[in-house]
């Protein structure tokens, strides 16, 4: 699953120079088949996580659960050099005052990719 340009995770990546490349889909959450995922070849990967530790907002890895299906599909670019990143739900799925912080993950993992990709083309 994933979210298309009028979900309100959309307008943040948009707000920290990213760009959905599933935005033009009709559906507000369309599922998706894991070929069009190769297709559209995404440089990052974001997920919701459920857990509202108290720990770092910004998850980076490919440890977590929501990534051990993709692993296998190295020609991904997310995957290939590790550009896959998690966020607490509550903080980037809900219109609120959180989503400011949920924001804040969101520009950091893609300044973080920013930064690694001027590093090693």
């Amino acid at each position: 699953m994933t979210l298309n340009g009028q979900h309100i995770v959309s307008d943040v990546i948009v707000l920290c120079g990213g760009r959905n490349v599933f935005a033009e889909l009709p559906q507000l959450v369309p599922q998706l088949s894991t070929e069009s995922v190769v297709a559209a070849n995404p440089q990052v990967m974001l997920s919701a996580r459920e857990d509202a530790d108290s720990g770092p907002v910004l998850k980076r890895g490919v440890n977590d659960a929501a990534f051990t299906g993709w692993l296998r599909y190295t020609s991904l670019e997310a995957v290939r050099r590790n550009w896959l990143y998690t966020l607490p739900g509550d903080l980037i799925a809900r219109q609120g005052p959180r989503i400011v912080d949920g924001a804040r993950g969101v520009c950091a993992a893609l300044d973080e990719v920013r930064a690694e990709r001027r590093a090693r083309p």
